[in-house]
Parts: structure tokens; C-alpha cells; sequence
């Protein structure tokens, strides 16, 4: 009976420290910056708006959005007949609505708070695929000196540690950008996939032999960037690579200048 009292003593106290903290340092919506309860990341609204764009159904290569009847195992019509490089794609959800919103507000705004809740999406995407425990490590699409300095920080690569902290699985920058002829938005695909070409190779002699790889970014428009760090991950020994993003663009979407 003590015990009882005990445990019931010590769940009264931490919900009043709840209670307290949450009037004294009051916690907002990762999504609309609403107020919420100490313990939550998101408002109701907030959690109703991501299921949706998170819960739509995808091809398991390419990405894209897709019905369940025009996609198996091996991709949909449009990613078989052009061979995607990544043996398989996570993504949290559409680049449109509150996850659009909120990717931009990390990347362009610069709200680095916001990689805590948009790594949390990613990696339960990833654990969602059935390839989830074969990655050896994560790769980050490495950006350039001067997206550095636009940006101001590296979003993808902070975002690739977060993730893999929550998965337990390693992060290693072997790859290099050595630049884009120009920047990837308004481009046509033909014209993105030229673009990149041959821009990334690897950090000094990094070898990758027999390993499978998870690349990540933030946000795939073409696939053309994840195709070309495919490539060259491939050169270097990979014999494995997945690819996970924060969000897929569609037709109609706001682009940002990615691949």
C-alpha cells in the first residue's frame, strides 16, 4: 500500500513540475507555433495536417507520388523505364501544405530548431521501409561554399546527424560538391540531370567497398542530385543505396533550387 502511495506521491509531483514548466517556459507548435502542453511537438491541427501529407502513398524507388495499382516492389511505369540509380526511397511526406512550409522555414528562415521534429518525420519514414535496417551509414548531399553561405548554416547535414542519432546508424560526409553550372530551379529534368552532372565525387580516398548507403536531403524535385551522388557513391565501392527526403516534389509544388 506504501509503495502505491509512494508511486502515486511521485506522478502527482512531476505532472505539477509539467504544470509549472509549462507556465513558466510555454512550449509551441513545431508546426504553427501555437501554444501547446509541455510534452507535445505539435498542436491537434498540426498532427491532422501532417497525417494527411504524410500518409499518401508512394512508389518505393522514385519517390513520387503513386496509387498502389501502379506500383510494386520494383518502382512505378515512370521509374522503371529510367532505371533509377537508389535501390530503394523514404520520404516523410509531399513538398506542399505544413511539411512544405516548415522545410522552407529550416532551410530559407533558418529556424534550426525545427531539425528536431523534421528528423523525427524522416526517420520514422525511413523505419517505415522495408530496407530500414540494411544502411552502414548515412551520407548528406553536401552543398556548396556559397549555399553555406546563403544559407548559414549546413541544413542537410545537421538534418543527417539528427536522423542518425534516432536511428542508431552512423553519418559520414564522404562526398564533395564541386558546384552546379547553375542553379537547379526553373530548369527542365533533361536540363537538371546535365546540370549536376559529375558534380559530386569523393572526400580525399574514401572507400565505401561492399557497404550500403543512405543518402539524405531535404527535398527531391527530378531525382537528378540524388542520382549523380548515387553514381558517385558508386564509384567509390557502394554496393547499396537507399535514399531518404524530407519531402518529394510534385506538379504544382513551390521549388527549391535542389534537385
Amino acid at each position: 500500500m506504501r509503495a502505491l502511495e509512494n508511486t502515486g506521491l511521485m506522478r502527482l509531483a512531476a505532472n505539477a513540475g509539467l504544470w509549472i514548466a509549462d507556465l513558466a517556459f510555454p512550449r509551441l507548435c513545431a508546426g504553427c507555433g501555437t501554444r501547446i502542453p509541455a510534452r507535445a511537438t505539435w498542436c491537434d491541427g498540426c498532427v491532422a495536417d501532417l497525417l494527411k501529407e504524410t500518409s499518401t502513398a508512394y512508389c518505393p524507388r522514385c519517390g513520387c507520388t503513386r496509387g498502389p495499382h501502379l506500383q510494386d516492389d520494383e518502382g512505378c511505369p515512370s521509374c522503371r523505364r529510367s532505371a533509377p540509380v537508389p535501390d530503394g526511397m523514404a520520404r516523410a511526406g509531399r513538398y506542399r501544405g505544413l511539411l512544405g512550409d516548415m522545410v522552407r522555414s529550416y532551410k530559407l528562415r533558418r529556424r534550426e530548431y525545427l531539425v528536431g521534429p523534421l528528423s523525427g518525420l524522416l526517420a520514422d519514414a525511413i523505419r517505415g521501409r522495408p530496407w530500414a535496417d540494411d544502411p552502414d551509414l548515412l551520407v548528406p548531399i553536401p552543398t556548396t561554399w556559397s549555399s553555406r553561405l546563403r544559407y548559414g548554416f549546413q541544413p542537410v547535414r545537421l538534418l543527417a546527424e539528427r536522423v542518425g542519432r534516432r536511428l542508431g546508424v552512423p553519418v559520414r560526409p564522404v562526398l564533395r560538391n564541386r558546384g552546379r553550372k547553375r542553379r537547379q530551379t526553373g530548369l527542365a529534368p533533361s536540363q537538371r540531370r546535365s546540370n549536376v552532372r559529375d558534380t559530386f565525387v569523393a572526400r580525399g580516398s574514401a572507400r565505401l567497398d561492399g557497404l550500403a548507403v543512405c543518402l539524405i536531403d531535404d527535398v527531391c524535385t527530378t531525382g537528378s542530385t540524388l542520382h549523380e551522388a548515387a553514381r558517385a557513391l558508386r564509384r567509390c565501392g557502394a554496393e547499396r543505396i537507399f535514399a531518404a527526403v524530407l519531402a518529394r516534389s510534385g506538379p504544382g509544388d513551390i521549388h527549391l533550387p535542389g534537385g
